[in-house]
């Protein structure tokens, strides 16, 4: 029933593709709030007196922007590259942004309430041995060694980094921007490795839920603010204060004490410059088997959601950290498998866009990246005690990445290539040895490509290749009679090193003007080279078939 209601959640997204521009005045606030005009870098936004063919003349002036077509009004336009709709997010002459006069302390004061309320439920609801914290736990965790510690994979590798998110938006909320907000989440980490848990305190949570909570964070600010609407009312709204505090709860929480959850006012209340944005929701079905060892085999169903919010080519002189970011979430339709099984964000935090002729544009940008893959669990054995063996397993949590993006859009047809270089500073991989984990812990580097051919609108046709290098510097040994219990505290694993090989081809045809069938063959390779171990190769495929409708 709980994952149930998760993805309906999620489904509720598709609401914010209805959203049409509203005529915003400024509406009063509380005292800590403030309305500040919209910057003139957004201005191509406006103009809501021009008929919908003017407009469209207008954005097309501008060099960078090609092969769009605007749809049934002037909000919603066809990109010819990405193969989807796109809504505009356009506002008028007298719009306005709310902001929050920036407070450093608030957002602490904010992160010890949540850390608080996350031990407390854990303490007394749960009885979880490891929330029952004293001063002798305090005490000693104050004067030990950090370590990397033997928590499941989904909760050290997604749980935190969604935790970090939380303390990251209570920031954002009070007016911190991108980069003072990022130190938030890893003040939270802190508090709640000394005090809030008996566990000696970890790097790997440090770590992933400082870097990773403000991946996290910035996309569901942003995308929070896209589903917020104080202009609705009615059932419209209760859904959209639903979503947007699943989406973003420490905004949810501030909605809900300050009464704006229920206020209604003409101005809708957003707090960053509107952005064009893309929603496609998918759903079908997984093949995936296994082609080395036991040749497992399952079917799963599953839900996707692709985003594209911003776009790579803006005409803007100014540009903010995830302006323009790309967001995949798959979810599982199976009680024998995660819920969450791939995730991916590239967030670009700077951009220098240029034009080598008429058709060809080139976005070269700095990203942040979070990577999630899982696909734990199979034939209802435990998650925990089931190895993923031969299937996709890997984690980018702690990741920055330099990209060149290309395009060129000619006659109805349209290509594109999206290359990226990740750094690694702190991830995950299968273990196969390792007994204290399923996963080891690792740093390492990364390849994406991506092409992409958009023909006529009616089909798309592309191959998106990954490979990942990672290496376990400090790792597991054959046990010996004088090895140390305490040694798997610090190790990273397996000890050796690990390269990954994925390559997604895909096929798309377009059933209708926002709904296409979807095709595609994945095929993952895995080759761990171990320093004390035998070395293994693990290879998988999987067949992909659903429809994919466009918001």
């Amino acid at each position: 029933m709980k994952r149930f209601f998760l993805i309906y959640g999620m489904a509720i997204l598709m609401s914010t593709g209805q959203m049409k521009a509203q005529d915003i005045t400024v509406a009063s606030e509380a005292d800590s709030i403030t309305e500040v005009s919209m910057p003139d870098t957004a201005a191509y936004h406006r103009k809501p007196q021009a008929s919908a063919m003017d407009f469209q003349d207008k954005y097309d002036n501008n060099r960078f922007r090609r092969g769009r077509q605007f749809l049934h009004n002037d909000t919603v336009w066809k990109d010819y590259a990405m193969g989807t709709r796109v809504h505009l997010q356009r506002l008028t002459e007298d719009d306005t942004l709310v902001t929050t006069r920036k407070n450093d302390i608030k957002p602490i004061l904010e992160s010890l309430a949540i850390n608080f309320g996350v031990w407390g439920y854990d303490h007394f609801f749960k009885d979880a041995d490891w929330a029952d914290v004293n001063a002798h736990t305090i005490h000693h965790n104050l004067r030990c060694k950090w370590i990397l510690d033997h928590d499941s994979y989904s909760g050290n590798q997604f749980s935190h980094p969604y935790h970090g998110s939380i303390f990251y938006n209570a920031a954002r909320y009070h007016g911190h921007n991108y980069y003072t907000s990022a130190l938030y989440p890893l003040i939270g980490s802190c508090v709640w490795e000394y005090f809030c848990e008996t566990n000696e305190p970890s790097y790997n949570d440090f770590l992933s839920t400082g870097i990773g909570g403000s991946a996290i964070g910035e996309m569901t600010h942003r995308v929070s603010d896209l589903v917020f609407d104080n202009s609705k009312t009615g059932v419209r709204r209760i859904f959209r204060e639903i979503v947007g505090s699943f989406i973003n709860p420490s905004r949810g929480f501030h909605r809900l004490f300050s009464g704006e959850m229920w206020r209604v006012s003409p101005s809708r209340g957003k707090r960053v410059t509107p952005e064009p944005f893309s929603l496609d929701v998918g759903i079908g079905n997984r093949y995936m088997r296994e082609m080395r060892r036991q040749k497992r085999q399952k079917n799963v169903a599953y839900i996707d959601f692709t985003m594209n919010y911003g776009e790579h080519f803006d005409g803007k002189d100014h540009h903010q950290p995830f302006d323009f970011f790309r967001l995949y979430a798959q979810l599982n339709l199976s009680n024998e498998d995660p819920t969450f099984s791939d995730i991916d964000i590239r967030g670009r935090i700077a951009t220098k866009q240029f034009q080598a002729s008429k058709d060809w544009r080139f976005d070269l940008g700095l990203y942040q990246v979070f990577k999630y893959v899982d696909n734990y669990g199979e034939n209802g054995k435990s998650k925990k005690q089931m190895n993923a063996g031969d299937f996709a397993f890997v984690n980018e949590a702690c990741s920055f990445a330099g990209g060149l993006y290309m395009e060129k859009v000619h006659r109805g047809v349209s290509f594109s290539n999206d290359f990226m270089l990740d750094a690694i500073a702190f991830g995950g991989n299968t273990a196969d040895y390792f007994s204290k984990r399923t996963y080891n812990y690792a740093s390492g580097f990364s390849l994406r490509n991506e092409i992409r051919f958009c023909v006529n609108n009616r089909m798309v046709i592309g191959d998106d290749f990954y490979f990942v290098r990672m290496y376990m510097f400090k790792g597991n040994e054959p046990m010996k009679p004088d090895t140390p219990v305490e040694y798997s505290k610090w190790a990273w694993g397996d000890k050796g090193n690990c390269s990954i090989f994925q390559n997604r081809a895909y096929l798309q045809f377009f059933l209708k003007h926002n709904l296409k069938l979807n095709a595609e063959h994945k095929l993952f390779y895995r080759r761990s080279n171990y320093a004390s171990f035998d070395n293994v190769h693990a290879k998988s495929f999987e067949l992909r078939l659903g429809i994919i409708y466009a918001i």
